[in-house]
């Protein structure tokens, strides 16, 4: 068992949470996220998103899952920033033809994580972490979540659709264990991850370095 110690941010006024110099600004994007599923017609894996970092730390993040329904009437859009907190949109639309928004669209504050309460009757020890973690690849990760039982493991496609997983609350933790992910799979998750006071290490619990 790791323990984190999170150190507070400088305290920051609403005037100036998202005020910063451009120049110290790193934009990251992935226009199509989930390629494999969206090759393979699985399009609820695929995301579309956007990532600030600031200095090497993430700043801002959007994901938006233009495939929530098969017919794909439905969309979602998540974004926020780690001084203001998480949101998401529900869109309706049809994809083939501009989507209109307008004021009295829904937007949800998502909040804090929160821990998931014990079952009655179970124990600490016995409690099922859920983990969202690879579609593909499967066995080489299995080998190393034996280390982590008990668990349910989630298979996700997808590495933005894997963190939606974990921020509507479906998973608990996300864990990628082969190589492969880049920055422009990350910045924005981990943006929308923090945002709600959620943690984000490399394999060796250190914060991901985001260079150009």
């Amino acid at each position: 068992m790791h323990t984190y110690d999170i150190v507070p941010q400088e305290m920051l006024t609403e005037q100036n949470a998202l005020e910063f110099n451009q120049e110290d600004a790193t934009v990251w994007l992935d226009p199509l996220d989930g390629t494999w599923g969206f090759i393979n017609g699985v399009m609820e894996n695929v995301t579309n998103m956007i990532g600030v970092e600031i200095n090497g730390s993430p700043k801002i993040g959007v994901i938006h899952k233009p495939f929530c329904t098969k017919d794909g009437n439905v969309s979602k859009t998540y974004f926020g920033s780690v001084e203001t907190g998480a949101y998401r949109c529900r869109n309706r639309g049809d994809h083939k033809k501009q989507i209109k928004y307008s004021s009295d669209r829904p937007i949800t504050y998502l909040g804090n994580f929160e821990q998931t309460p014990i079952p009655d009757g179970s124990s600490q020890d016995d409690y099922q972490v859920k983990v969202s973690t690879s579609l593909n690849n499967f066995k080489e990760i299995e080998d190393g979540l034996q280390h982590l039982q008990p668990y349910i493991p989630i298979r996700v496609g997808g590495a933005g659709n894997k963190i939606l997983y974990m921020i509507d609350g479906h998973a608990e933790s996300v864990l990628y264990m082969t190589r492969g992910m880049k920055n422009w799979d990350m910045c924005a998750p981990e943006a929308l991850l923090r945002a709600q006071l959620g943690v984000v290490t490399d394999k060796d619990l250190n914060q991901i370095e985001y260079n150009p």
